[in-house]
């Protein structure tokens, strides 16, 4: 008899474990999905003399370490935006007009 019970006893507890599984999944299937809209950045590609003395100072610094892939500027914000590639992988950084690296 204790064999029943305790076959028993295991065998709703396992049944309900697994429908506290499916309602959770449920559950994620019902959440909204956010998506995110990248808006233009208006830079434009521009050789490194078209740039402020102290953004191509800083260009070369980092071409002394990276190789410098494309260098673009924005005029609206007096920003550039320095395309290099680090061990085989591509990456971008933002310099303000003075510049300083923007994080």
């Amino acid at each position: 008899m204790k064999k029943v019970l305790l076959s028993f006893a295991l065998i709703l507890g396992t049944s309900v474990f697994v429908s506290a599984q499916q309602v959770e999944k449920q559950e994620c299937k019902n959440q909204p999905v956010e998506t995110t809209v990248v808006a233009e950045d208006n830079f434009k590609v521009v050789e490194l003399s078209a740039l402020p003395e102290k953004v191509q100072e800083a260009v070369n610094k980092l071409s002394e370490e990276n190789t410098i892939k494309e260098i673009a500027w924005n005029e609206e914000t007096k920003q550039a935006k320095v395309t290099l590639t680090v061990d085989d992988v591509d990456k971008v950084v933002l310099l303000d007009e003075e510049g300083k690296e923007i994080n």
